[in-house]
């Protein structure tokens, strides 16, 4: 059974779809955030990279956006192209109305256009673009090309459109009046242009985005703790019989067990049934997923574990990717298989299972090395740098000094200031002050340098170890 969860009493929604009790799909909105794909603002262009073919643009938030050449407007590129420098088509300073098509990180800005797209449930609205498409899922051919020829008629001067695929079962009165809305959200985009950089258009709240991605409709069951979204969605006859109220004292992520899943989902290690487990590295070009047989490692038969654990890892590697969001370039170290039909049959099973992800993958095939490339492509950030931020004790590499390192360092330091006669106040963190009184490292010190060591204790001490604070 597949169920909804929508968690939406708090200043942060979210939305959890659970299938059999596991935790598939995480959706989060936070309301403070105005940097998420989608949104369109009014920004300034801060810096020209003629190298590049792109410009950095301030648009208000921690980190400049990014515009490259391509996704500027036809009018700009075409001037690009008869060779007109970029400095000369855009000027340090000049205003322009750009969309967040990839959000940044940690370490970069987002991702800009100009070629805005306002989508709905049933089309997508790009006004300017002058581009006329149709959703590849529709088909007969004959459908696709009357919905074309719908579209085109639809247009006016150098608007844009897509019809998706929720147009094959569509009135046209319906699609025609999605037009008329997104064309009246354009307009107030327009008029708002006044401070710069400003935010001037915020996408879809969380529950818009559920109802224009058809998410609602492939679930059994949906049930909310928000009196005004049960109402909205009771009402809706699409969702008739399957809406409920959660009414528990308890929040409704920890009733169903959300949240214990979504503590996993940050976790390296996530578990297979069978005992192995898979192993997932996050770095800033690619993510590694190891493949282990963990508990399932019996001599006896080795071949049928090996397989057993590849065809669990494949499903498992599909629900985490889709759940921790991850993107870009993704490999994966699958158990050894000696025959080519055993690793076809684990492209098979893999592909299939990455079928039910609304993002787009894409699988290369085994490199020389036998590891599985792929890639799935960025829109939001993931979900590790949207719950949590790098560990202030490692700085975010995963590991620390060794206590006995920083020791060994801090007697370096001290020896610069041997034979001084003076006394020395330093503090230390709580791990290094305990090694240095086991190992009676502070008397020996004293005695070869001929100073005399006062130390304390620094709670905050977590990273450097130690620190000399003054002379005495």
């Amino acid at each position: 059974m597949k169920n909804l969860y929508l968690n939406f009493a708090f200043h942060e929604k979210r939305a959890a779809i659970v299938e059999d009790g596991k935790l598939m799909e995480l959706f989060i909105d936070n309301p403070f955030d105005s940097s998420g794909t989608g949104n369109i603002f009014f920004g300034k262009v801060v810096k020209v990279l003629p190298g590049l073919g792109a410009v950095f643009v301030d648009i208000g938030l921690s980190k400049n956006g990014y515009l490259e050449q391509g996704d500027m407007l036809s009018g700009r590129r075409e001037r690009l192209q008869n060779n007109e420098p970029l400095p000369e088509v855009l000027r340090v300073g000049e205003t322009m109305l750009v969309q967040i098509t990839k959000e940044g990180s940690s370490t970069k800005g987002p991702r800009l256009t100009e070629l805005i797209t306002l989508p709905g449930r049933h089309i997508v609205y790009m006004p300017g673009s002058g581009y006329m498409a149709v959703s590849k899922k529709i088909q007969p051919e004959e459908t696709r090309e009357a919905l074309r020829m719908f579209g085109e008629c639809l247009l006016q001067g150098s608007e844009g459109l897509i019809l998706r695929t929720e147009c094959q079962t569509a009135a046209k009165s319906v699609i025609k009046e999605e037009l008329e809305g997104l064309r009246k959200k354009w307009e107030g985009i327009q008029k708002s242009l006044t401070d710069v950089p400003s935010l001037v258009y915020t996408d879809a709240t969380l529950l818009e985005e559920l109802l224009r991605n058809r998410v609602l409709n492939e679930v059994d069951r949906i049930e909310t703790d928000e009196l005004e979204s049960f109402k909205n969605l009771e009402r809706n006859p699409e969702f008739s019989g399957k809406v409920f109220m959660y009414d528990g004292k308890e929040n409704m992520f920890s009733k169903y067990g959300i949240e214990k899943q979504i503590k996993k989902a940050l976790q390296p290690v996530a578990w297979l049934k069978s005992g192995g487990n898979i192993v997932v590295q996050e770095t800033e070009a690619m993510t590694v997923i190891d493949v282990n047989t963990g508990k399932n490692s019996s001599r006896i038969n080795r071949e049928k574990a090996v397989l057993k654990t590849n065809d669990e890892a494949a499903a498992e590697i599909a629900r985490q990717l889709k759940l921790r969001n991850i993107s870009g370039i993704v490999m994966i170290d699958f158990l050894k298989m000696d025959q080519e039909e055993e690793k076809e049959s684990l492209l098979s099973s893999f592909t299939k299972a990455l079928e039910k992800d609304r993002t787009r993958t894409s699988i290369l095939g085994f490199t020389s090395l036998g590891l599985l490339e792929m890639t799935r492509k960025k829109t939001s950030l993931p979900l590790k740098d949207r719950l949590a931020e790098n560990c202030p004790a490692c700085g975010g590499t995963g590991f620390v000094t060794s206590t006995e390192t920083l020791a060994y360092r801090m007697e370096r330091k001290l020896w610069e200031h041997r034979n001084e006669n003076k006394k020395l106040n330093i503090k230390v963190s709580p791990s290094l002050f305990h090694y240095l009184h086991k190992t009676n490292r502070i008397q020996e010190l004293e005695v070869m340098l001929n100073i005399k060591l006062e130390l304390t204790v620094d709670e905050g001490l977590l990273k450097e170890g130690f620190r000399i604070e003054d002379f005495k």
